[in-house]
């Protein structure tokens, strides 16, 4: 087993503590922190909820993929405009439109 320090410790503790779902108050509580950014700084990315999140991610743009190649329509957003007067109005706009009240 390798050596692992008291120091090693306190920020596994820290981390296990935000990852159980308590709120923050509490965990810097535990931990004896008082400021978030100090509490944070003892607190680890875990490499399982990451993964989780990439797949969860990747699964729902194949769906999207998938549904778009069924319904024949390949390209998810605006289709160009043949009208060059309202290709340049719209040009550099995303897909979504503007409200009206902007």
């Amino acid at each position: 087993m390798p050596h692992c320090g008291t120091h090693a410790v306190r920020h596994r503790a820290a981390t296990d503590i935000a990852n159980s779902g308590v709120p923050v108050k509490v965990g810097m509580a535990l931990t004896a922190h008082k400021t978030v950014t100090m509490f944070m700084r003892y607190v680890h990315t875990e490499d399982d909820p990451i993964r989780e999140a990439a797949e969860t991610v990747a699964a729902r743009r194949r769906n999207v993929v998938q549904g778009a190649a069924s319904t024949g329509d390949e390209s998810l957003g605006e289709q160009p405009s043949a009208d060059p007067a309202t290709a340049a109005a719209t040009a550099g706009r995303s897909h979504r439109p503007r409200a009206p009240w902007v």
